[in-house]
């Protein structure tokens, strides 16, 4: 069994670029698309039985409440989306066995399920603040929510809800390369290359569409355990939710959360692919 080399932190590692790039796309993607994120937020969190239309929530938000919470956590989703691309790359290289090798999606899957696991425990603490401030009335800044959250939870209170982020992040992650892995593969003409912009970004849209797709009930349950201090486990939420308002449920802001994911997974995955590409290129220059 053979395995690659690569360094991670070292001088001629893409880390910092590959950081900096899912930085930027996220950026964008807040920019873009983040009011979709706090409305989706706000139909997760209702427990009533009748839905909320994402119009009804739109006009009940003010217009600055649209990005309540967005500068606040940006740096840490920035770095976060960089993360995962890091590890996923990273595990990429290193391969694996004959098995594994022979069967890329399979390999992307669980890369992607690894990188996402990863990026789970950093983004738990920073999932509950961008949570919490999305769903306050009136509006509290960072440092407000940070210490209210530590007066009342302790410290141990910025990791409630872990084990749902973890499980969030693995399987989005794990499905949203695994898409992006099958469109470039198999979903790409041959007179097309697959590392052309157009097809990163329409890639990573279907990634993020699909993996939001199946992830929409751990990401509801997780928003009701983060947006409350009444420290219920999963299986209780869950079962409440299921109790109360039924399988339909689980599947609040469905929509906004495809779009919002499908933007953010376009987004990322073409930022992070183009300045690796610029950066290969640079040095492929100075080597000739």
């Amino acid at each position: 069994m053979r395995y690659k080399r690569i360094a991670i932190v070292s001088g001629d590692s893409n880390f910092a670029w590959t950081v900096f790039s899912g930085f930027s796309g996220s950026a964008a993607a807040t920019l873009v698309a983040y009011p979709l994120d706090i409305i989706k937020t706000q139909i997760q969190s209702d427990p009533g039985k009748r839905h909320k239309l994402m119009r009804s929530v739109f006009a009940e938000l003010s217009y600055h409440r649209l990005y309540q919470g967005a500068g606040s956590t940006l740096v840490g989703l920035g770095f976060a989306r960089g993360l995962k691309f890091v590890v996923f790359d990273a595990l990429t290289a290193y391969g694996g066995g004959a098995s594994l090798q022979r069967n890329p999606s399979l390999v992307s899957l669980l890369n992607g399920s690894i990188a996402g696991a990863v990026q789970g425990v950093f983004l738990t603490p920073i999932e509950l603040i961008k949570t919490r401030m999305q769903l306050q009335f009136p509006a509290s800044g960072l440092t407000e929510t940070c210490y209210q959250i530590y007066r009342t939870e302790g410290a141990a209170g910025f990791y409630k809800g872990a084990p749902s982020v973890i499980a969030l992040k693995s399987t989005w992650n794990g499905i949203y390369f695994l898409t992006i892995n099958a469109v470039q593969s198999h979903g790409v003409p041959a007179c097309v290359s697959p590392k052309e912009s157009r097809v990163t970004f329409f890639a990573g849209i279907l990634g993020g569409v699909f993996a939001s797709v199946v992830t929409i009930p751990i990401d509801v349950v997780r928003v009701r355990i983060q947006g409350n201090r009444d420290g219920l486990l999963f299986r209780e939420v869950a079962r409440a939710i299921f109790k109360q308002e039924g399988i339909l449920g689980f599947y609040k802001g469905t929509f906004p959360k495809i779009l919002y994911f499908g933007v953010s997974g376009g987004l990322s995955n073409f930022f992070v692919r183009e300045i690796q590409g610029l950066k290969d290129f640079e040095r492929a220059t100075k080597v000739g």
